[in-house]
This record gives structure tokens, sequence and C-alpha cells, in this order.
């Protein structure tokens, strides 16, 4: 019987944001002499936020304080009453528009100089576009760095931390296990981990859950193409690879879609990819083709071949290049 965990079941972000608390109160200087190795943990944290920021690490912690939901920011940490980092803690769920650059102007407007705020977002379950995050201003620290911080006291007799650790690393084999379970069995973290693996590999790519009257599907688009009447870009809706356009003009959507079909059927003529015609409907994004099959290919064991999956991934990228070349 696996021994229970608190994280099972305190899940919600209030939850995490208690453990956010506590774990760095433990950075007071009075607390070395209580607890030395959950004392270095948070400092350690406390630093790698700095680093993320390319912010300098104050010489010396004199005072510390947590604050729970100041002007809406899920947890701030001021430092010596001149160093504030806000920090806004995600489970999965996305920031909220102009949230973040809210938080950042109540912090000026108590007297905060842009050089002492280290803006924190923590993610610590999975999401598919940090770009809004970076332009509001703050720095995404993910699961895995964190996870890197906390791990120090693996060995430390402390149950709260123990759960912690072993909660997120529940996590992370979930991210991770599209490289060793079997493409029947992959779930929804599993396509997260598989996204993001994309996401490095293609240098470029968002991906996020696409709603649909057959329940949805969490899709990956990436290759962006642009010209005066239409974007031309390629999506994943899991196990179907999709030739997609988007047309802001409803009064060219037919012409474009039939265009763009019968111009990505040329230029796949030749492959060894058989490129097929979809169900064609308008709207401003469609799909106009379609490959046959499964574009992942797998192993002898039926798992996951990257290689090859990434030959084909690279492939359609052509057919469409080629497409918006002739």
């Amino acid at each position: 019987m696996n021994k229970p965990n608190l994280f099972h079941y305190a899940t919600s972000e209030l939850s995490q944001d208690a453990f956010i608390c506590w774990i760095l109160s433990w950075a007071a200087p009075n607390c070395k002499s209580i607890d030395e190795v959950l004392h270095t943990i948070s400092i350690n944290i406390l630093r790698a936020f700095f680093e993320k920021c390319n912010k300098t690490f104050p010489y010396m912690i004199e005072k510390i304080e947590i604050r729970k939901q100041y002007e809406g920011i899920d947890v701030l940490v001021i430092i010596n009453d001149t160093i504030s980092i806000p920090i806004e803690d995600k489970i999965h769920i996305r920031e909220h528009s102009e949230q973040l650059k809210r938080y950042l102007i109540s912090l000026h407007d108590v007297g905060f100089s842009d050089e002492n705020i280290v803006p924190i977002y923590l993610q610590t379950g999975e999401q598919g576009d940090y770009s809004e995050v970076k332009k509001a201003g703050f720095y995404p620290f993910l699961r895995s760095e964190f996870l890197s911080k906390i791990r120090e006291g693996i060995n430390l007799k402390n149950e709260i931390l123990t759960d912690f650790i072993n909660h997120l690393e529940g996590i992370e084999n979930k991210v991770t296990s599209f490289r060793l379970s079997k493409l029947e069995d992959w779930e929804w973290y599993s396509w997260q981990g598989f996204y993001n693996y994309l996401q490095d590999e293609l240098a470029e790519g968002q991906w996020g859950y696409v709603a649909n009257p057959r329940g949805g599907f969490l899709g990956f688009w990436w290759h962006w193409f642009h010209d005066n009447e239409c974007e031309q870009y390629l999506q994943l809706e899991q196990n179907k690879l999709c030739f997609k356009i988007s047309v802001d003009n409803p009064e060219k959507r037919d012409n474009l879609k039939w265009k763009w079909h019968q111009l990505i059927l040329e230029a796949g003529g030749n492959s060894k990819i058989k490129i097929i015609k979809p169900v064609l409907r308008n709207g401003q994004c469609m799909t106009v083709a379609a490959m046959e099959g499964d574009y992942r290919q797998i192993d002898d064991q039926g798992k996951i071949d990257l290689e090859k999956t990434m030959f084909i991934l690279h492939e359609v990228e052509r057919i469409l290049e080629k497409a918006i070349e002739m």
C-alpha cells in the first residue's frame, strides 16, 4: 500500500501557496539554528529566483517577510524591507490577462524599484506558452527547477517536504511517460510531455487545450507562415497531423480553403507521406489537408521512436514550405 500523501488531497493552488510560504519562511536568520538543512534549502530557492531574473542576491538576509494574497499576488516575499519577490503560483492554469502587469504596478506604487523586484512565475504543472508571462515582465520558474532545489532535502525526515517532493516527482514521471509507454497507453500528461519535447527539438511551437463538441483535444501548433490572404501552419491534434490555414476575411475563406488544399496535395505528391483530403469546413481556422494515419513512429516494443517521428515532422514542414513556394 502506498503511503498517504498530503498533497494528493491538498491539490489546489492555495495549498501550494501555503507550502511555498512555509518553505521560504525557513530562510529567516533565526531558523538556521532550528533546522539548518531546511534553512539552506530555502536560501537556495531564493538564490535561484534571483539567478533566474539576473539579479544580485543580497549579501545577507537580515529580515524576511512572507505575505499571502497581497494585492492579489499569490505569495509576496520581502527581504530586508527593500527587495520584493512577487510569486505567481500556478498548477496548470494559465495567468489571467494583464494580472501580472498589475502586480508589478502595485509594487511600484509602494516604492519598490524595478531593480529591487524579482518577479517569479512558478509553474508546477504544464503550460504550452510562456510568451505572455515574459512580456509581462515575469520569469518562468518550472517544476523541474523547483524540484532540483527542494530535492536537496530528500533525506531529511520532514513529512511535509517529503510529501511535496514525492507529489512533484509523481507529476514529473507522468509527464515523461511518453518515452516509456506504448502509444495506446498515452494519457493527458504524456501528450504534454511529448509536446514539451517537440518545443525543444523544433525550437518553436505552442500547445494547449482546444475545446470542441467532441470533447476537445490537446493541440500543438508550429511552423507558421503568413501572406496577404491568410496564415499557414501545421497542427497536431494528438495523433492527427493537419495542415491549417487561418483566414480573417469571411468572404475569402471558401476560395482559400480549396486553393491551399490543392497546393498541399501537389506539394506532397512525391513524398513517402500520404496526404489526404479531410472534411473541408469553412471557418477562420480550417484544416485543408491531413496526413494519413498516425504520424508517431514506433519501435519494436510499440513505444515512440522519436528520431523517426521527428523525420516525419520535418518532412511535413518541407511539404508546407514547398506549397508556399508554388
